[in-house]
């Protein structure tokens, strides 16, 4: 005979959990307290729902003779189930059984000028079996456009979200992947307007604080770094519990450790999202020393933009002005289109840019300057 035992605290009082696995008629006994508490496991079966005072656990076979015990998933996704409506929850102590899980919806605000992301957290409990997490079947991923690469569990969910923002459309794209209770994931989202490689490091800085800001994340710890010469930000954030409304209301805290690099025009977030309590952290810092980004583009090929975080009026035209030999126009950026240098319908906030590189980067003449 080969025993699994757990001790649970339900309600106040504390229970002994048993499993026994007959080798010869290949059956698993469950036991509560020592008096059987559901019907044994046959050799084919892989969980069974047992009930403990008011609690609700599942008890799932891993191995031949080991097995896992979770709380039962009515538990996490339906308060008002049978099993658990008008019953307090209960906890334990002695093994670190999973806590409340839910999910908590990415959504794309923007407030005071502030663009911020608040990302998928999706559904968050420990595991009891920590070594499972050192078998995650990690699959490469790189961007379309190779300015990133980056190791996820499995094939990942990808989704984008669009929004029009000062009528300007922002896309938002989502990688998602999960393993047990680990969440892996990258968010990225390419900026507008003119971006310079001296202000980089300043607006990664914005940005990362308006998403931690929206995220309502405390005791932020963050470290200001490079990657592949990109501007980069490590950081280890907690999310409090009663984050988000109604059914994506996460009611349980969570860790959120990763990178933030801004390349080019694009920022990009790769993190690792878990239940604050669980302990167990090799995958995660695993997925995060796969992140890879590519160094900026050559200066010719790139089209840098920049991101307004205020209501603030524009700052100056930049001193440098275009080649001689280049055709000088205006161009309005919240417009995206030009005006030449003798239209008398340019507006104040246009500056100077050489043609082709205004054309280049997709602006189109003005029509108030057409006639």
């Amino acid at each position: 005979m080969s025993a699994n035992t757990w001790t649970v605290d339900v309600d106040g009082v504390v229970h002994t959990i048993s499993v026994e696995v007959n080798l010869e008629a290949r059956r698993a006994m469950i036991r509560v307290d020592g008096r059987p508490a559901a019907k044994p496991l046959s050799d084919e079966e892989t969980e069974r729902q047992i009930a403990v005072g008011t609690k609700q656990y599942l008890l799932r076979r891993i191995g031949d003779d080991t097995f896992d015990l979770d709380i039962a998933p009515a538990t996490f996704l339906n308060p008002a189930h049978p099993a658990t409506a008008a019953r307090p929850r209960a906890r334990t102590q002695s093994q670190p059984l999973p806590p409340q899980r839910s999910v908590l919806g990415k959504i794309l605000k923007i407030a005071g000028g502030v663009i911020a992301v608040l990302f998928v957290i999706g559904l968050l409990r420990i595991g009891s079996q920590g070594l499972a997490y050192k078998n995650v079947p990690w699959q490469p991923y790189r961007a379309d456009d190779g300015s990133f690469k980056v190791n996820l569990a499995g094939e990942p969910q990808e989704s984008s979200e669009e929004r029009n923002i000062g009528g300007e459309i922002w896309k938002v794209v989502t990688l998602k992947s999960k393993y047990r209770n680990h969440f892996y994931l990258v968010d990225y989202v390419d900026v507008h307007r003119v971006v310079t490689e001296a202000n980089q490091p300043e607006l990664l800085q914005q940005f990362f604080s308006a998403v931690m800001g929206a995220l309502a994340a405390k005791n932020i710890e963050q470290e200001k770094t490079t990657m592949a010469r990109n501007p980069a930000i490590r950081f280890v954030a907690h999310l409090p519990k009663g984050l988000g409304e109604g059914e994506e209301k996460l009611n349980v805290d969570a860790r959120m450790k990763g990178e933030i690099v801004m390349r080019d025009n694009r920022i990009i977030l790769a993190y690792s999202l878990a239940a604050e309590s669980d302990p167990i952290s090799w995958d995660r810092d695993k997925f995060i020393e796969s992140f890879e980004v590519q160094p900026p583009a050559p200066r010719s090929q790139q089209v840098i933009t920049t991101i307004d975080y205020q209501d603030a009026p524009r700052p100056p035209a930049p001193s440098t002005q275009p080649p001689a030999s280049a055709t000088r126009i205006y161009v309005d950026s919240k417009t995206k289109t030009y005006c030449p240098e003798d239209c008398a319908g340019r507006p104040e906030r246009a500056f100077p840019m050489a043609k082709s590189l205004a054309i280049s980067q997709g602006y189109t003449l003005a029509p108030s300057c057409a006639k």
